[in-house]
């Protein structure tokens, strides 16, 4: 199918905005130079953390997703986009590699409304995407709610109507101001540039007759059309009335929120009719002259705003300072949350002759971290290890992870099998996620190690499975339990299961727990560690002591990257099996033993 024809007046239609959601840089670049010179509005996210926030500022008319981004892959993305109700309506394209392990079924299954194959020249992506906008196209080709972003004032003393209008506004991706009475709707026109105002009749203060007025008189005001929404019953004469004041439409509650749309692309589409006919009436000289005006009134607008700014650059340099003051509070509890000494195991034994040691790397992106672990006595011969991921970092990620901690606190203590502690944290964490605002998860794994026994249990939420290095042997083996896939990541589903494994350890075997930030540094021909060289930078280095091994690796990654530092948090967590360990038999008729070499 072909892009869509331009209308019968000759106006070519304007193109929807395109978010392109993609970690690798050199298919992002490719296809941002295609689209545009299409004529497409095109933003980007590195991942889906980005691709969230890009989304609460700009509704994009199609998203074309990558599969393999950082984080959340794009198929989880699609799911939480297709699950949110006010996302749910945008078009979502996966763009997957040749090569991949997910394709079209996958899309399908993940919700998307289609999956195209990537190309590194990208030349006929604007044809392939064509399909998927031609609705869109059609829908909104004169719509001027579609051409730009707008400002719209809702004025309305019942706080659940104004929000109401306000999010029928910012689910078609444009601002909603509001007011409680016409007095602050008022002072909101004289700072704030506003495209239309929507108000309620009868109001303490200044009602809806006494706004228009008072809008109308105002020349600098002239175009900003007022429609009255009232459940008040209007008479013939008080409409008269409200016309005369100024009111452009009149609509009663409770109106369809597709008539309150229409109505309002109406009354645009007339402000903006009017504004080119007055212009072509003027001719040359007379725009000139208004052009003249019109910069002139933004000097003096200038001015004012550079008095106000002087005001209050004191203020804002006191509230600097509050901010980085509190964000070194943030910090400090961040690394309150992490162990500042690992347990002894059997209870009472020196350090040194502990039938675990345990070894930590963290190296948070910012000031705070979403990542974080924790290693905690059990019984006198137990041990438990908790690595965690929240997506994102900063404030809002480190937030997440002081409530996790607390749940995963209470349950360990109670709780001895690992695959049941991440579903009492994940049903406890749904309902807090989900009123977050924004999609938001966590990724984690949780093992127990017990010195008689020589088992470990494990079960894993959406983390990359951590390795197990035998020594003997020099064998890799990824943590998995056998005949079942890892349980999702915590906060996405509500009643999700998390299978246990189990495995038996053997003296100077090293379990290696990591976050994602270790693998996904990118080198200078923008390609990923990856976790196969991560694989390869342990198996080369058997037998070190997890000390060294540790800093090797790190040394290795550095080399690597492009820019000599970490894109994410990282955090690495070991646990090297000493000789009072229980049985070493490590074959594999463990019940739930699962032995993954890699």
């Amino acid at each position: 199918m072909s892009a869509p024809l331009p209308p019968a007046d000759g106006h070519a239609p304007a193109r929807p905005r395109i978010l392109i959601v993609e970690s690798q840089s050199r298919y992002l670049k490719h296809a941002v130079l295609v689209l545009e010179n299409e004529g497409y509005e095109v933003r980007t996210a590195p991942d889906a953390a980005q691709a969230v926030y890009q989304l609460l500022d700009q509704r994009p008319g199609l998203i074309l997703m990558g599969a393999a981004l950082r984080g959340m892959d794009g198929m989880t993305l699609g799911m939480h986009l297709k699950a949110d109700g006010a996302t749910r309506g945008i078009t979502v394209v996966a763009w997957v590699a040749s090569t991949a392990k997910h394709g079209p079924e996958d899309a399908a299954s993940a919700g998307c409304d289609g999956c195209i194959v990537k190309s590194v020249d990208a030349s006929t992506l604007g044809k392939e995407i064509a399909p998927f906008l031609f609705d869109a196209a059609s829908a909104h080709a004169q719509d001027p709610l579609y051409r730009r972003k707008l400002k719209i004032l809702i004025v309305d003393d019942n706080e659940l109507n104004r929000e109401l209008l306000a999010e029928l506004f910012v689910s078609e991706g444009h601002l909603a101001r509001t007011a409680a009475d016409g007095e602050q709707a008022l002072a909101i026109l004289e700072v704030e540039p506003i495209d239309a105002v929507i108000s309620d009749l009868m109001m303490p203060l200044v009602d809806g007759y006494q706004l228009c007025h008072k809008i109308r008189s105002d020349a600098r005001l002239d175009d900003v059309p007022v429609i009255i929404y009232s459940g008040t019953l209007i008479s013939a004469a008080s409409e008269a009335l409200a016309t005369n004041l100024g009111a452009v439409r009149f609509l009663r509650k409770p109106a369809p929120l597709a008539t309150i749309n229409a109505t309002l692309l109406e009354v645009l589409g007339e402000v903006e009719t009017r504004t080119r006919k007055a212009l072509a009436a003027e001719g040359p000289q007379g725009q000139a002259h208004k052009v003249t005006a019109q910069l002139l009134d933004a000097h003096h607008d200038l001015l004012l705003l550079s008095r106000a700014l002087e005001r209050s650059d004191e203020t804002l340099r006191k509230k600097n300072a509050e901010f980085e003051e509190d964000l070194r509070l943030a910090r400090e509890t961040n690394l309150a949350l992490l162990p500042r000494s690992f347990p002894s195991l059997p209870r009472g034994t020196p350090a040194a002759e502990s039938a675990l040691q345990f070894h930590q790397r963290f190296t948070p992106k910012g000031t705070v971290s979403g990542d974080f672990f924790d290693v905690h006595e059990l019984s006198d011969t137990k041990a438990g290890l908790f690595i965690c991921d929240v997506m994102g970092h900063g404030v809002r990620a480190a937030l997440v992870t002081a409530v996790i901690r607390g749940i995963f606190g209470e349950l360990a203590r109670t709780q001895p099998d690992p695959g049941e502690v991440l579903a009492g944290i994940n049903r406890a964490l749904v309902p807090i996620l989900r009123q977050a605002g924004a999609p938001m998860f966590a990724s984690a794994f949780y093992l127990t190690a017990d010195t008689v026994s020589g088992e470990i249990q494990y079960a894993n939420a959406g983390h990359p499975s951590p390795f197990l290095v035998r020594a003997e042997s020099g064998a890799i083996e990824r943590l998995g339990v056998r005949g079942h896939a890892h349980g999702p990541a915590l906060g996405v589903v509500p009643e999700a299961h998390y299978p246990t494994g189990r495995r038996v350890v053997a003296p100077r075997d090293l379990v290696l727990l990591f976050t994602d930030g270790i693998f996904e540094v990118e080198g200078a021909d923008e390609e990923q560690f990856g976790q196969e060289r991560l694989v390869e930078a342990v198996r080369c280095r058997v037998g070190l002591p997890a000390e060294q091994l540790f800093d090797e690796l790190f040394e290795e990654v550095h080399a690597f990257s492009a820019t000599d530092e970490f894109e994410d948090d990282v955090c690495l967590l070991g646990m090297e099996v000493g000789a009072g360990i229980g049985p070493a038999d490590t074959s594999d008729h463990h019940a739930g033993l699962t032995a993954d070499p890699v």
